[in-house]
C-alpha cells in the first residue's frame, strides 16, 4: 500500500510498549527517497 502527503495513518508506536496505534501524519512526498517502503511521518497527539 501507498500513501500521500497529508494522509493519516495508525500504526504502532515504536516508542511504546503496549502501542495498539497512533495516528501517523505522512509528510513525506514522492521526491523523498525509498517512496512507497518508507515514510517520513509526525505522530499526532492529543496532549501538550
Amino acid at each position: 500500500m501507498s500513501w500521500e502527503r497529508g494522509d493519516v495513518v495508525v500504526a504502532t508506536d515504536p516508542f511504546k510498549d503496549e502501542s495498539t496505534g497512533r495516528p501517523f501524519l505522512v509528510i513525506s512526498t514522492d521526491g523523498t527517497p525509498f517512496h512507497g517502503g518508507q515514510y517520513v511521518a509526525l505522530a499526532l497527539t492529543t496532549r501538550t
